[in-house]
């Protein structure tokens, strides 16, 4: 790290470690040509007592540049984007898709693995849009974090709930004499634009018009609401006498138009008391991770039931025949993990 002033730091050099080189090739060269000190926590032997170390830096940087690339999963880093941006920190960050054939901890990708890695990274682009976080290649995460540094006071936020309150009342809010199924057009057409940068001009109305019109039907009651968000019913009457579940359920990563339900429900989100968000053990879940990490950084307050995927299962929900590999099963479940740690840096988080 460069010199401290003042127990802060400039920037946060977060995302991709091992085996990735951008750190210190592209990186630290830009940054110190700049004068922004920084703190990089790829390290080559790394220890325990370095945890509370990079918590404390992270805390106390201006910037966050989170870079996500091509050469590992990256799941962890897909939720604790999520969750940073949500809960309106200064961000800067880079997202390459990954690509069939590319090797990942010795595995070689099928274009099955790539299209649930980068189902999660769309997931999430589409989520910082709605945050105003930049998002580009890594040479213009760089430079943005470059021009962020100078417009924001160190541990200085963006009102992000603000934004998503005022994107939710132009998308959620239907004349009072329209017809529910053109509330559904509306609707879709609205997410549609919010999405046009990921989703690529899907039909979000054929493959997601049921839990359009579920979330429509909901708001329409103008109850307090609480959301369960799993692929099994709620178990449970909700929360708080007079209230109600709206009940949405993830489904698979690759689904058709998927990013539409993670800015949907990042947008209902302003409207709700409560979420319960279960990631089961069945599936892959990356986005589903995604969402969580998002709901817990907006402030609501977030219940959490995370499974770990056990060796030797196979997701057959995902359609699988085959267990994961170990090394997956290894990232997959080190994203879940990630997920639960934010009980300890959201107050408004718990496990049940």
């Amino acid at each position: 790290m460069s010199e401290q002033n003042s127990g802060t730091i400039d920037v946060f050099l977060g995302g991709s470690c091992n085996p990735t080189t951008w750190r210190k090739d592209l990186a630290l060269p830009r940054f110190e040509l700049a004068g922004l000190t920084y703190y990089n926590p790829q390290v080559d032997d790394w220890t325990p007592d370095l945890v509370d170390i990079e918590a404390e830096a992270k805390r106390v940087a201006t910037v966050l540049l989170f870079c996500i690339d091509g050469q590992t999963r990256a799941i962890s880093s897909l939720v604790e984007v999520a969750a940073m941006a949500a809960a309106g920190r200064v961000a800067s960050v880079s997202i390459d898709m990954v690509k069939e054939g590319d090797i990942i901890t010795e595995q070689p990708i099928t274009a099955y693995d790539a299209q649930h890695l980068n189902a999660g990274r769309l997931c999430l682009s589409a989520l910082l849009t709605l945050c105003d976080t930049q998002v580009g290649t890594l040479p213009e995460a760089l430079e943005t974090v470059v021009e962020l540094r100078s417009a924001y006071k160190p541990q200085q936020r963006v009102n992000v709930k603000e934004k998503l309150q005022g994107i939710a009342d132009a998308t959620l809010t239907f004349p009072a004499d329209m017809a529910p199924e053109q509330r559904v057009e509306l609707l879709a057409s609205r997410l549609k634009d919010l999405t046009s940068t990921v989703d690529e001009g899907e039909d979000i109305v054929e493959h997601n018009a049921a839990t359009l019109k579920t979330v429509i039907d909901f708001l329409s009651e103008g109850r307090k609401g609480h959301l369960w968000y799993s692929d099994t019913k709620p178990d449970a009457p909700a929360p708080e006498g007079g209230s109600s579940w709206l009940w949405v359920k993830p489904g698979s990563d690759i689904a058709v138009a998927r990013s539409s339900i993670s800015v949907l429900l990042a947008l209902v989100s302003t409207r709700l008391e409560s979420a319960s968000v279960i990631v089961s053990n069945n599936r892959r879940h990356i986005c589903t991770l995604v969402d969580a990490g998002f709901l817990s950084g907006t402030g609501l307050t977030t219940r959490l039931h995370v499974e770990d995927i056990p060796a030797g299962v196979v997701l057959e929900a995902d359609g699988e025949t085959i267990p994961p590999s170990p090394l997956e099963l290894k990232d997959l479940n080190r994203g879940r993990s990630y997920l639960k740690a934010t009980v300890n840096d959201y107050t408004n988080t718990s496990l049940f």
